[in-house]
């Protein structure tokens, strides 16, 4: 595997997240919204009412309305008993870096400040839920319809905005996926890790990544208009909606569709391996082969495309840019997102 062949031989790492993009909240802002594509069948639905709540990080919690498995389903994080934005509220960088999610210290020697990761699919699930990006101002988690991505319908919506600002945009772009039938999605095979996003940071689709020009996979390939997706690789599941401070270890440059699509791996700094798993050959030795196994599961949990886009490929060779590299990345994601949140603004 790619992972253990480069470690084995000593190669150097070198150094250095479906929904669209809304950036920007409040009464007189310009919001930059995505008018989703018409869906049909089963995503044909309202919003429900009900739900209760669960404790979740020391400051967040959760709130659930409708029920789990029907259109109507939402998870809305809270702070101190309100409704908050995971993607525009939530900070990418916990108070401090140190320490876990949950309130308890962790050992933390590490020189990169740890990030937020909120959870969208806890370990060992298959319903594909995701940060209502397109769902403003407070993008509750909801499942997918399947091939729901709809970014051939970007559309400005101001808020009190005599001028709206343009918009570094893609090109429009065809459904990802034409067999799909609008049913809600879930994952055919359960997803082996917890899988989520980090608040405040958005894939640049108006700029390519600068570091990827000598790899003909990479060179030109600009981000997907997402936010940044978190791999954690602890045993336990998260909660869905858990707000939990991880550590980078690495990155991962997935191509789909010809997207460039993040995987930032982490750790939750809460859990019993955080203290060994600092970086990519302490992550080996922590867990044999899981880079490998994490590149595989996303290399086969989309069906094949029809329309003609690539399938989704790995960057470097399958090779994962090291903590300070995933770093990096993460950094210009939020500044991304910063530069997005202002141009929204009259």
């Amino acid at each position: 595997a790619a992972v253990a062949a480069a470690l084995a031989g000593g190669a150097s790492r070198g150094s250095s997240g479906l929904g669209d993009v809304l950036l920007g909240s409040g009464a007189d802002t310009g919001v930059l919204v995505v008018a989703p594509r018409a869906r049909g069948g089963e995503c044909d639905g309202g919003d429900g009412f009900g739900g209760g709540s669960a404790d979740l990080a020391s400051d967040y919690a959760s709130e659930t309305v409708g029920d789990p498995g029907t259109p109507a389903f939402r998870v809305y994080v809270t702070r101190g008993g309100v409704r908050v934005s995971p993607w525009a509220d939530v900070p990418l960088r916990p108070a401090g870096g140190r320490g876990s999610g949950n309130g308890a210290p962790a050992p933390d020697a590490h020189p990169l400040p740890l990030v937020h990761m909120v959870t969208e699919i806890p370990r060992g699930a298959r319903a594909k839920l995701e940060v209502g990006t397109d769902d403003p101002p407070l993008h509750p988690l909801r499942q997918v319809c399947g091939g729901e991505k709809g970014r051939e319908s970007w559309a400005w919506r101001p808020r009190a905005l005599a001028r709206p600002p343009t918009p570094r945009l893609p090109a429009p772009l065809p459904p990802q996926d034409t067999t799909a039938t609008g049913a809600l999605r879930d994952l055919p095979p359960p997803t082996p890790f917890n899988y989520g996003m980090l608040p405040r940071t958005v894939e640049d689709a108006g700029e390519a990544w600068a570091g990827g020009a000598d790899d003909p996979l990479l060179a030109g390939a600009r981000g997907d208009g997402d936010p940044v997706d978190a791999v954690e690789l602890s045993a336990s599941p998260l909660p869905l909606g858990a707000v939990t401070r991880v550590r980078m270890v690495a990155a991962l440059a997935m191509l789909d569709g010809g997207e460039l699509d993040w995987k930032v791996v982490a750790i939750d700094a809460s859990s019993p391996l955080a203290p060994a798993i600092v970086d990519v050959p302490s992550l080996e030795a922590a867990l044999p082969g899981e880079l490998d196994r994490v590149i595989s599961w996303f290399s086969t949990y989309k069906p094949p495309r029809t329309d003609g886009r690539p399938a989704v490929q790995f960057g470097r060779g399958g090779l994962p840019l090291p903590a300070d590299g995933a770093a990096a990345v993460v950094a210009g994601a939020e500044a991304a997102f910063l530069r997005m949140q202002a141009a929204s603004k009259v």
